[in-house]
């Protein structure tokens, strides 16, 4: 089975065992090499930035560098499909996922950027909880502090589903209790919707989710978290999700 994914860069592709890069003109005079092939089986890590929707993976024996950054190759997708890709990886190298650490070489901490804009302010604790409605307000609030600015909670029923849209993400929120759990279904759902819209998917819940749920979203890039209102606290439930929230707290710490 075969998947290629356009990208910035050129092409990448999945298929008998290898991950290869095809570069564009561009990245080949960047690169300085017309196409990178790597074998699946010497993936050890694979590194994601949302921002920029930059792929990387580190390689087993690729380079006898003592640059961390040296030991693997980039890919610049320019579309949240790099996810989808990297989640697809992850599955099949067993590899973690981490966002891509920018530290500069002389030891200075780097402020990652907001995605879409400036991060927005933390929410605040709900001591009473929050209504249906008022979770998803705090959904769009959450999708703010992650660093993408003008969510906002939809107005109209016939939505597919869909609780909350940003440029980037359409959210689905389910203010259950914590001893409820979201099933593979209802992710399902999500991804269908959010695809149609040419957006990514973005589950929040109160509750927790399904082992299958949580397969599901690893394969093809929704972030799953769960909050918890009273305390104000928000937690990513899957790879994708924690990966922002990293992200956003490490920007947050630095302001």
């Amino acid at each position: 089975m075969s998947e290629t994914i356009k990208g910035r860069d050129g092409t990448a592709t999945l298929a008998d065992g290898f991950l290869t890069f095809d570069f564009g003109f561009s990245a080949r005079l960047a690169k300085r090499s017309r196409q990178s092939r790597i074998p699946i089986d010497r993936i050890h890590q694979i590194e994601y930035r949302d921002d920029t929707h930059l792929l990387r993976v580190r390689v087993r024996g690729w380079s006898f560098s003592k640059r961390a950054r040296e030991d693997g190759c980039s890919f610049r997708f320019g579309s949240p499909d790099g996810y989808a890709l990297a989640a697809r990886l992850v599955d099949i190298t067993g590899a973690s996922l981490a966002p891509i650490d920018d530290t500069p070489s002389d030891g200075r901490v780097a402020v990652p950027a907001a995605p879409t804009g400036a991060y927005g302010v933390r929410p605040l604790p709900q001591p009473y909880g929050v209504s249906h409605e008022g979770a998803e307000a705090l959904a769009a609030a959450w999708l703010e502090w992650l660093g993408f600015r003008g969510a906002e909670a939809t107005t109209y029923s016939g939505d597919g589903g869909i609780d909350v849209r940003q440029a980037e993400w359409a959210a689905q929120v389910k203010n259950y209790a914590s001893s409820r759990t979201v099933g593979r279904p209802e992710v399902q759902n999500l991804f269908g919707a959010a695809s149609a819209e040419s957006r990514r998917g973005a589950f929040f819940t109160s509750g927790s989710y399904t082992s299958h749920a949580v397969d599901f979203a690893d394969r093809t890039g929704v972030a799953l978290f769960r909050y918890d209102a009273v305390a104000g606290t928000i937690r990513g439930a899957n790879g994708a999700a924690r990966s922002l929230v990293a992200t956003a707290s490490a920007a947050h710490s630095l302001t």
